[in-house]
């Protein structure tokens, strides 16, 4: 072990903050601090606590720590803060596990709660994860903080009624979440000094792993527990922080030396996963971010696989983008690279399903520890492919019926009287009842049909959508979540460009029942040796010897939602953590084209790895920095004259200002 690992291992009593960059050894120090806790010091196992952020981790931590043969080792106590919380509240308050609110509990009470909106809003289980992601979220945030909080998919108000009626059908049916059992056993340490001294006298001795993904409650908890002897040992990467979305900051890793002024502070700076190239272009990367402690990685590997580590390339379009990445697999492939240390990572699980579509044609195994869903049983995608169903011949009324409002027609299902529709015949229908508004959408309707018969497949949804106003119709449905709309255009966006290479309707049906079984069998039946499909998320702790990161593009990653100075730096993070995966190779591409889209932009974050920001001297605001759309020409204090292509800005330009205007990119 390095000196600063068996400092690390040997910081037993008192307070200790670890902090372990990417791939330096961590759960190896955590493992041998406790076997020297337990073998060596005598520490009763039954004292030490070992918390961790996922049931997954906690499992593998506890089985990297058997196997060192030992009997005692089996009394340390494992768990995740929700397990370890939920045994004080079974032992207090009598809890079972029959009170724990299950996924389906969670997803039938906000669909309740949503009443119609739940099918205008989409209505599926991504959709409804979110908002429990976005309740638990709120429910983990302070009081006082709580005000602040703002929905990503539901209007302000919408969210609070969702919220009432969530925390109203929990205590109808006696049901606690996950949040609560946090809440729960907060209030009782607070109100019951005696069941908190119980529990500090059981618990000598804390560490905590993944320290950077803690909300405010757990830590407080957490020093609860830890006192009075405080011998709380935590370790984690605040540049890995990276579940906002979950209430964690690496403003409360920051916090721990102010609330324990006399704490080790410990860095783990030798990473022994990835390629100097590589680490230097990440440690480049996360340099921009303010709110860290600032570290020097230094990678222990000396070999050399790939004669190129680090490759980044730009292409016309998205199509030769994921052509090139299914290419270079093969190529990795037959040259003798494992298939199953091959990775692509994903900002979203939409470019996920974008990519998979690609590794389909080229006949690629993947696999993925998530669903991918198909844009083509998207419940906004349906309706145009029904018009392309009708266009093609099938005039059923189980078709019709699926665009038949799609723009509003105020059309009604009982006029649809036979297995068959006639348009003619439905006209007559509506004559007849003297409702001349459906009439002339029916005869609108009958000039756009003749309309689209005469275009190809990708030109006819695009029509659909432009001109018959079926785009202006998703907007009008999801006006309470602008965020989801924009997510349903760009996968109507994906859908119309699947379209492009086929030329009559028939053959692009015919392509989509062939995806969907392609999908459904490689989903069914994923291969060990396989390409590994993964988000930035779902990549978090896994390590491969060759990373592709596809779409390094602005809106994509940094992710267009992302507006806040602490939103940009969360999506930087994420970047920083999908870089590090890689051991031997990192592949990172962008397009100028995606999805009919030419205005593109590159990621800022391709720029940042080019070079680190250069720290500002004491009391000094002056940034060094260059921006893609133009060339900073002048610094005088905060003000910069910037050259953007041919136009000058003779003025001076405040940073900041631009910076919030979206203006600047900071290089």
């Amino acid at each position: 072990m390095n000196k600063p690992q068996q400092e690390a291992v040997n910081a037993v009593l008192g307070p200790v903050i670890t902090i372990a960059g990417p791939g330096s050894g961590k759960t190896t120090v955590i493992t041998k601090r406790l076997c020297h806790m337990t073998d060596e010091l005598g520490i009763e196992p039954t004292s030490i606590l070992v918390i961790t952020y996922t049931k997954a981790a906690a499992v593998e931590m506890r089985s990297r720590f058997l196997t060192v043969k030992n009997p005692v080792h089996e009394k340390v106590n494992f768990g995740t803060f929700h397990s370890i919380f939920f045994q004080i509240l079974k032992r207090h308050y009598g809890y079972r596990s029959e009170n724990i609110i299950s996924s389906d509990m969670t997803y039938k009470i906000i669909s309740q709660g949503l009443g119609s909106d739940a099918l205008l809003l989409g209505g599926s289980t991504d959709f409804i994860r979110r908002i429990s992601d976005e309740i638990a979220a709120y429910k983990g945030l302070e009081p006082d903080k709580r005000p602040q909080f703002k929905s990503e998919v539901l209007s302000s108000e919408r969210f609070e009624e969702i919220c009432r009626h969530y925390n109203s059908s929990l205590s109808e049916f006696g049901l606690i979440d996950f949040e609560d059992m946090l809440r729960k056993t907060d209030e009782l340490f607070e109100s019951r000094p005696d069941i908190l001294k119980a529990w500090q006298d059981k618990f000598k001795y804390i560490l905590v792993d993944e320290f950077q993904d803690i909300n405010p409650i757990q830590y407080r908890i957490t020093k609860r527990l830890a006192r009075p002897e405080d011998n709380l040992f935590v370790v984690g990467d605040d540049d890995q922080s990276i579940y906002a979305f979950r209430g964690s900051a690496p403003e409360i890793m920051q916090s721990f030396k102010k609330d324990f002024p006399e704490a080790r502070e410990i860095h783990l700076d030798i990473n022994y996963r990835s390629c100097p190239e590589i680490l230097s272009a990440a440690s480049n990367l996360i340099s921009h971010n303010k709110k860290r402690f600032e570290k020097k990685l230094e990678s222990a590997r000396t070999d050399k696989i790939f004669a190129h580590p680090l490759t980044i390339k730009s292409f016309a379009n998205n199509d030769a983008e994921y052509d090139d990445l299914a290419e270079c697999i093969k190529k990795l492939v037959n040259e003798g690279q494992d298939i199953s240390e091959i990775a692509i990572l994903t900002r979203t699980n939409a470019q996920s399903g974008f990519v998979c579509g690609k590794l389909l044609a080229h006949n690629i195994p993947f696999s993925t520890k998530a669903g991918i869903p198909s844009i083509y049983d998207n419940r906004y995608v349906q309706p145009l492919t029904a018009y392309l169903r009708f266009l093609a011949g099938d005039d059923s009324r189980e078709n019709f019926l699926k665009f038949m409002n799609r723009p509003v027609r105020y059309l009604e299902r009982a006029s649809l009287q036979n297995d068959r529709v006639d348009l003619d015949e439905l006209m007559e229908y509506y004559e007849k009842s003297e409702k001349w508004y459906a009439v002339k959408n029916i005869q609108e309707l009958k000039n756009n049909l003749r309309t689209l018969k005469r275009l190809d497949p990708s030109s006819a949804i695009h029509y659909i959508r432009k001109v018959m106003g079926y785009d202006d119709c998703i907007k009008e449905d999801l006006g309470l979540s602008a965020d989801l709309a924009d997510e349903t255009l760009d996968i109507l966006d994906e859908y119309e460009a699947s379209a492009l290479p086929h030329k009559t309707f028939l053959l692009f049906l015919s392509y989509m029942e062939e995806f969907r079984t392609k999908l459904k069998n490689a989903l069914n039946n994923m291969p060990a040796k396989a390409v590994n499909l993964l988000t930035f998320h779902g990549c978090k702790g896994l390590e491969f010897d060759v990373v592709f990161m596809p779409d390094c593009i602005e809106g994509i990653t940094p992710h267009k939602k992302s507006r806040t100075p602490d939103e940009l730096e969360e999506e930087r993070r994420m970047f920083y953590v999908a870089m590090t995966r890689a051991r031997h190779m990192l592949i990172l591409s962008s397009s100028k084209k995606r999805h009919g889209h030419d205005d593109l932009r590159v990621s800022r974050f391709i720029s940042e790895i080019r070079r680190s920001q250069t720290p500002p001297g004491p009391g000094s605001r002056i940034f060094h920095a260059a921006f893609q759309a133009g060339t900073v020409i002048k610094r005088e204090g905060d003000a910069l004259t910037v050259k953007f292509d041919k136009l000058l800005v003779p003025k001076k330009i405040s940073y900041t200002a631009c910076m919030e205007k979206g203006l600047l990119e900071i290089l």
